[in-house]
């Protein structure tokens, strides 16, 4: 488990993304100013820092600058989370959209800070279109596989649907859960030409520090999806019920 250190001055949104973090597997201690994040980072030495927001006491750049100043912390990787319309200052590894939905913001997180985990678990990857993802989703349910199958979807966001020995119990895009975002997967799949997709293997014990938004068989669950991606999705309609 990673140690990373959440800097946040908004208790309401910190207390959100660092469930969301904790879920993707990191050990999470939050600092509501920069000035606290110091202390923490040259305490225990924590592997990655990241900052919500650019603003406070003392400005995410200034604190960046402290932190590369320091041969002690060279290995600490900072990540900020800022609007897209706001500048982004300088001496940061990682620049992410704060805009995203907690559980995306902490799934990006992840992707992008594995330290060669991922890799290691990744068996699949490559681009797909919609018959790829019929094909696939079908594979994974029948060698009963346990993983997470991530899209990179238009506009860098990323949907996911978690496998627990071939059966689908999650789905996640944007802020969409369950049947809705399942779906959604289907359609951004059908509308570009390639997707791109990888397939990493979890434990039971990773699989299920996530909600289990999904519960039917997957069968059952193609079929739903094929149905209303026949008919075409009603303008406005919520699919979010869960199955089961």
């Amino acid at each position: 488990m990673r140690h990373l250190v959440l800097v946040g001055s908004a208790p309401e949104r910190t207390g959100s993304l660092s469930l969301a973090l904790a879920r993707e597997g990191f050990a999470v201690k939050v600092a509501p100013e920069a000035f606290y994040a110091l202390t923490m980072i040259e305490r225990e030495r924590s592997a990655l820092v990241l900052l919500d927001g650019a603003d406070g006491a003392l400005p995410a750049a200034d604190l960046a600058a402290i932190v590369r100043a320091d041969p002690a912390l060279r290995e600490v990787t900072l990540a900020l989370a800022i609007e897209s319309s706001e500048p982004v200052p300088a001496g940061f590894d990682l620049v992410l959209d704060g805009a995203k939905p907690r559980p995306e913001l902490a799934a990006w997180v992840r992707r992008l800070t594995a330290n060669g985990r991922s890799a290691a678990a990744r068996v699949l990857s490559g681009s797909l279109d919609a018959q790829d993802l019929w094909s696939l989703t079908g594979t994974l349910g029948q060698t009963r596989r346990t993983g997470r199958l991530s899209l990179v979807l238009p506009g860098e966001r990323l949907g996911e649907a978690y496998f627990d020995q071939g059966q689908v119990v999650h789905a996640r895009v944007d802020a969409q859960e369950g049947r809705t975002a399942f779906i959604t997967l289907f359609e951004a799949a059908r509308e570009e030409a390639e997707v791109p997709f990888d397939f990493e293997l979890l434990t039971r014990e990773e699989i299920f520090r996530y909600p289990r938004t999904l519960g039917a068989g997957l069968q059952g669950l193609l079929l739903h999806t094929a149905t209303v991606l026949d008919r075409g999705r009603p303008a406005g309609q919520d699919h979010r019920q869960r199955i089961g």
